[in-house]
């Protein structure tokens, strides 16, 4: 019997890979200890709504079509990127994140509303509440996030080369497969659909 690990994302825009990267740079700049963290690679860069965790590859059509159900139901919007925003606290980080600034809860929406699609196939959803988010870097330990380096990469964070705030559009939602090698995860898109 054949799994695949696949998860329910959002794709990002060649401008936001920039503006995210940049605050990166500025980040380790200011806090050089994060250096040997594990940093998401450019193109691995995304929004997570729901994580599907390994599925049989014969369930992917029904779950194809419980999603395609689902998402006819929305349509796209704006998110914009907030801050850099180490969790759980700034003391004891295991991760970086670009947190979203989500005023309408419409990504929430979408997020719930993707795990109820999973939920009725042999997936297991995450019992976590919702927080829009990218993932930057992953400590190996927790560990301490420098003030200024958080103050510094959110400011760069918050503006595009245009001076506008940086925004994530949520137009298509991407159904990835997610292999793990010894240099990170691998992605692959399943099925796209627009909203």
């Amino acid at each position: 019997m054949n799994l695949t690990r696949c998860f329910v994302g959002v794709r990002l825009a060649e401008d936001v890979v920039r503006v995210i990267e940049n605050a990166s740079r500025v980040f380790l700049a200011a806090d050089p200890s994060w250096s040997h963290e594990k940093w998401v690679r450019a193109e691995n860069l995304h929004l997570t709504l729901a994580f599907i965790g390994r599925i049989k590859e014969d369930s992917l059509p029904l779950l194809l079509s419980e999603l395609d159900d689902t998402l006819r139901r929305f349509a796209g919007f704006e998110l914009l990127l907030k801050a850099v925003a180490p969790v759980p606290s700034p003391q004891h980080a295991r991760m970086l994140w670009a947190s979203l600034a989500d005023p309408q809860g419409m990504c929430e929406s979408l997020a719930h509303a993707v795990l109820s699609a999973i939920e009725t196939r042999d997936a297991k959803a995450a019992e976590k509440p919702f927080r829009p988010h990218i993932t930057l870097s992953r400590a190996r330990h927790p560990m301490a996030a420098s003030a200024d380096a958080i103050r510094m990469a959110t400011e760069t964070l918050g503006t595009s080369r245009h001076g506008a705030q940086s925004s994530v559009s949520v137009s298509e939602v991407t159904l990835f497969s997610s292999t793990l090698t010894p240099l990170g995860p691998k992605y692959e898109v399943i099925h796209e659909w627009r909203l």
